[in-house]
């Protein structure tokens, strides 16, 4: 597990890396933003090479390489153009936080018992940096204030479906000071809704800080009666 002062540092580190490089005129930008151009904005301020190559092993994503004569990111070719993003903000996490521990990073798969200690420590921060990289707080605020859909959030973005549902569940749980099931109840039923086509009806939208609202919402998504229809006409979004 990560301490609360190692993810508040990593968490900082990405939001300043996202904020020197997106446009002086942002706000035009945010409903279209797209993580893609922040990654190769990054990746050519530090003279990163990025290359791609066929893995035998699908689960194998690709490493970083750092030496005297620069930095290389490496991705594996087989995967999804979303997989391939977080990869690369993966490793440019490890670039970030972890170059001057040691030179060379794999990402030998998903399953955690193929790392060391030290490694799974190292990976879990990588990751926590690509999630908060690729989906600022700003951007995934201000979407949601628009009520787009989860899948529209996602193509927007160019984020895949799961790293952006770990997203929001992370943001729901900090934002509002609610517990790891609650937040999960929140972020699959904005999930389904997304894909059943009746999103705009999702509890997220009506997320508050009050916990009488929040007590409401539990009691909706959980199927007890609640009076949360009471609330949803007269709240304002929040985000």
């Amino acid at each position: 597990m990560l301490s609360s002062k190692g993810e508040n540092k990593i968490i900082h580190t990405a939001a300043m890396l996202y904020e020197s490089v997106k446009p002086w005129s942002w706000k035009k930008h945010l409903q279209r933003y797209n993580s893609l151009e922040t990654v190769e904005l990054l990746l050519k301020h530090n003279g990163i090479e990025l290359d791609s190559k066929s893995f035998r092993v699908d689960s194998f994503c690709g490493f970083l390489f750092i030496d005297e004569l620069g930095s290389s990111i490496v991705v594996n070719e087989n995967h999804i153009p979303s997989r391939k993003l977080f990869t690369i903000a993966h490793e440019l996490g490890h670039f970030y936080l972890h170059k001057e521990i040691q030179s060379q990073f794999f990402e030998k798969g998903l399953k955690e018992e193929v790392y060391s200690y030290n490694e799974r420590i190292m990976e879990r921060q990588a990751n926590l940096f690509a999630s908060e990289l690729l989906i600022p707080i700003e951007v995934l605020k201000h979407m949601l204030s628009l009520r787009f859909s989860f899948v529209r959030i996602s193509k927007t973005i160019g984020v895949s479906i799961e790293a952006l549902k770990w997203r929001i569940h992370r943001y729901l749980q900090v934002d509002f000071n609610i517990n790891y099931k609650f937040a999960l109840l929140i972020t699959n039923e904005y999930i389904q809704r997304s894909f059943d086509g009746n999103y705009e009806e999702s509890c997220i939208f009506v997320m508050s800080h009050n916990k009488y609202i929040q007590l409401e919402i539990y009691q909706e998504l959980i199927g007890n009666e609640s009076f949360i229809e009471n609330y949803r006409v007269n709240l304002e979004p929040i985000f």
